[in-house]
C-alpha cells in the first residue's frame, strides 16, 4: 500500500513541478517533445512490472532501490569529476 501513496505522490509533484518548470520557460521544447515520446514506454513497463510488484519481498524490493540509486549517485559524481 506504501508504495501505491507514494507512486501517487511523486506523479503528483513531479508533474506538477514539471509543469511549472514549463510555465516558467525553464525547459526547452526538445526536453518536452523526448519526455512525452518516453511516455508509451514508461506505462508500458508499469503495466509489465505490476504483476510482479506484489511478489517481491519487501526488503528485496529495497535492497535493489538502495543499489540503483548508488549506481546512479556514483556515475553522477564521476561524471562531475571527469569534468572538472
Amino acid at each position: 500500500m506504501a508504495r501505491g501513496i507514494l507512486g501517487v505522490f511523486f506523479v503528483l509533484s513531479v508533474g506538477l513541478a514539471t509543469g511549472l518548470d514549463v510555465a516558467a520557460g525553464l525547459v526547452k521544447k526538445a526536453v518536452v517533445h523526448h519526455s512525452l515520446a518516453a511516455i508509451p514506454g514508461v506505462l508500458l513497463g508499469t503495466l509489465a512490472g505490476l504483476p510482479v510488484a506484489g511478489r517481491i519481498p519487501q526488503r528485496i524490493f529495497q535492497c535493489c532501490l538502495l543499489v540503483m540509486v548508488l549506481l546512479g549517485a556514483f556515475s553522477l559524481l564521476a561524471r562531475a569529476f571527469l569534468q572538472s
